[in-house]
């Protein structure tokens, strides 16, 4: 149940990147433009730990969010570091994100406190919270006609199965 939610999480918070060209995203077909930029998203789990104990125990769950930066081929790095570093900026290590699988909306921080605040209608039980821990890039490599380099944003998340 946890993934879907924090897949959405992190599609949302990658789609709401400025400037961010269109995203291939996982299992779903995308033909690529020649010359048109795009970036490539993957969520891979990596781990799912029990964190308490108890009829609902809290479980950590982590994963890797891998967004490619694809560019033209033979034409230098500079456009392709650029988007790399944009991706980088978006998903800057200790980013939260909150993610409400009631109204599929996900909150800032900011909002998510103020709503707190104000007593808002905001199920905790159905929100997810995701942490970036790191985000770092790969190694490039060239997909003709694609100049491609990876961005691995590491992740981490509780959820109480209630």
């Amino acid at each position: 149940m946890i993934y879907t939610p924090v897949t959405k999480a992190l599609e949302t918070h990658l789609a709401a990147m400025s400037g961010v060209p269109a995203i291939a995203r996982q299992n779903v077909k995308y033909e690529p433009t020649t010359g048109t930029p795009f970036v490539r998203s993957e969520n891979i789990p990596t781990l799912r730990r029990r964190t308490s104990v108890g009829p609902t125990p809290w479980q950590r769950y982590e994963g890797l969010y891998r967004v490619t930066a694809c560019t033209s081929e033979g034409v230098g790095v500079g456009a392709n570091f650029t988007l790399m570093d944009d991706i980088l900026e978006q998903f800057d290590s200790a980013t939260d994100l909150y993610y409400d699988t009631g109204l599929d909306v996900l909150y800032t921080q900011s909002e998510y406190e103020l709503l707190q605040q104000n007593n808002e209608t905001l199920i905790l039980d159905r929100t997810v919270y995701v942490t970036i821990d790191y985000s770092e890039p790969g190694s490039p490599y060239i997909d003709s006609p694609w100049y491609c380099t990876p961005v691995n944003i590491h992740y981490y998340a509780y959820w109480r199965n209630s």
